[in-house]
């Protein structure tokens, strides 16, 4: 019965061992199952990771590319910007001497402005100015016994035959002869004058001849710094015919009074001969007559004229 009973028991221990043998194989099996299953992942994860990688890879090559192509931009871009800074400064050079011609250019400009004071809207070329007058600025010529004694110039102020001129030019004559720039004479009769204005009215008898009176103006509306045109016979030469005005040009200097007289100051030239002769502005007005010049050896452009004005009111009584 004992011997029954450990066979038993030893059958028993057996399949006891036997089953824990296969539990534990299954077990075994079971892990390295899912041993396999994590090397499987592992390798799956492995093997994406390499792709992942080679991506990468390409990636950095792709980008490095993008650097080398950008760095040989940027190197295109940093000659270009060298020949754009040469030409930068190549304009900054021109610039300077532009500044330079400039204010040499601003300053011509401003010069002529000055020069060009006092003429406005109504102004006229100087030579319209002179053609304007021209042909009522006359030569005079004063005679005692058909003996020259004197000369100077004179203005018509009256198709009537009218001559305006300098009592010092006439003083003492007895005859009078007015010349057009034409080379026509006439005989002229002194009608009446101002000796301490200076002032003498010639007539003379045009005949059938057409004469161009001068265009008087209103010396109240001179200023200083106004252009001016001087228009007279200075100096003449023998008797060459026809006489033709000699004209100079300058500024109103300045407004003066002389022993109760007032005067338009020129740096127009005004010689022996312009006496008598039309002080004309750049509207081709007669704004005074040319009467005398300062003679000093020390001081130049110094002319007088008296004023239009003045002018009016002694041969207005004269003029129908």
């Amino acid at each position: 019965m004992k011997k029954q009973l450990g066979v038993i028991i030893a059958l028993t221990l057996v399949g006891t061992l036997a089953l824990a043998n296969t539990l534990f194989s299954y077990d075994l099996f079971r892990q390295q199952n899912d041993y396999l299953d994590k090397i499987e992942t592992f390798e799956n994860k492995n093997s994406q990771l390499e792709k992942d990688l080679e991506e990468s890879q390409q990636k950095v090559a792709d980008a490095q590319k993008q650097i080398d192509s950008l760095t040989d931009e940027q190197k295109h871009f940093e000659g270009e910007m060298q020949v754009v800074t040469e030409v930068i400064d190549d304009i900054t050079g021109q610039l300077a001497s532009f500044d330079i011609e400039s204010e040499t250019i601003s300053l011509d400009i401003e010069e002529m402005r000055e020069m060009l004071a006092g003429v406005d809207n109504g102004a006229l070329s100087v030579r319209a100015a002179i053609a304007e007058n021209k042909p009522a600025v006359v030569y005079v010529e004063a005679k005692v016994f058909e003996t020259f004694i004197s000369s100077g110039s004179g203005v018509i102020v009256s198709k009537t035959g009218l001559v305006i001129t300098n009592h010092h030019v006439v003083e003492l004559s007895d005859s009078v002869v007015v010349t057009l720039n034409t080379g026509e004479s006439f005989q002229a009769e002194l009608i009446d004058y101002d000796k301490d204005r200076d002032l003498a009215l010639l007539q003379i008898d045009p005949g059938s001849k057409e004469l161009t009176e001068a265009n008087l103006g209103d010396s109240d509306e001179i200023y200083q710094g106004e252009a001016t045109l001087a228009l007279g016979h200075p100096l003449p030469l023998g008797d060459a015919l026809p006489r033709v005005p000699v004209v100079t040009r300058g500024i109103v200097s300045a407004l003066k009074t002389f022993e109760g007289y007032f005067y338009i100051q020129t740096d127009t030239a005004v010689n022996p001969g312009n006496s008598g002769g039309a002080l004309v502005n750049l509207r081709g007005e007669v704004i005074g007559i040319n009467v005398a010049r300062y003679a000093d050896a020390e001081v130049e452009g110094t002319g007088f004229a008296i004023p239009i004005n003045d002018v009016n009111s002694f041969i207005e009584q004269h003029i129908d």
